[in-house]
């Protein structure tokens, strides 16, 4: 399952296209379903209705298995707030055990970072997204925080980051790895020079090779 990013604002799937050939070509035998999700607006929080909507898509997928020859067995593949979510739905909502891997591609793992509180711009982006201030309730931000629902039974975890991304710090991607480290969470992680995924092309092309590579040996 791909899930685009957007700031939970904008975006669409058409935006994971290219995700969808490289899989298509690497891993021709994996079933591919590249999602669209509600976008947050004023009186439209993303969370849970985000959340909601991934169930949805694989209670929908479940229910017409057969009808699609495929599995009851799931990987999500997110980017940006993309990668947010679907570390979210993976290791807080995954409660079937359905999902049995997670990649995140420079998706944000901590709204309780530093490096967002101390920021009045993302403080007020936040809000607005959630419909929540972070000052009049935290508790809320370590819940759609994946670093603070991650489990020891979390799935295997492939995480891609930035080290000069602007939107999603390093700390993000580094205080993750650490956390699954701490679970005991089979998880690898991958730090690339440049920014929120524009990368040169060679750590594109090692990028999307290590995905492919993870997909085989845990999914």
């Amino acid at each position: 399952i791909l899930i685009h990013g957007g700031s939970w604002v904008g975006g669409d799937k058409n935006d994971m296209n290219y995700l969808v050939n490289i899989i298509k070509q690497n891993l021709p035998t994996y079933a591919i379903a590249n999602m669209n999700y509600r976008l947050a607006t004023t009186g439209n929080p993303a969370f849970p209705m985000q959340i909601n909507d991934i169930q949805l898509l694989i209670s929908t997928l479940k229910a017409n298995r057969f009808n699609f020859g495929i599995s009851e067995q799931f990987g999500l593949i997110g980017v940006s707030a993309g990668g947010q979510l679907s570390m979210l739905y993976s290791y807080g909502f995954n409660d079937s055990s359905d999902v049995k891997m997670v990649c995140s591609i420079v998706g944000p793992t901590d709204f309780t970072d530093s490096n967002y509180t101390n920021n009045p711009i993302m403080v007020n982006s936040f809000a607005g997204v959630t419909g929540v201030n972070y000052n009049d309730n935290p508790t809320f931000y370590q819940q759609i925080s994946p670093l603070f629902r991650a489990t020891s039974t979390s799935p295997p975890t492939l995480l891609l980051y930035g080290n000069q991304d602007p939107l999603v710090t390093t700390t993000q991607g580094v205080n993750m790895h650490a956390r699954l480290d701490e679970l005991g969470v089979y998880n690898e992680f991958n730090l690339y020079n440049g920014g929120h995924g524009d990368w040169a092309v060679p750590d594109q092309l090692d990028a999307y090779g290590k995905l492919v590579t993870f997909i085989q040996h845990k999914f």
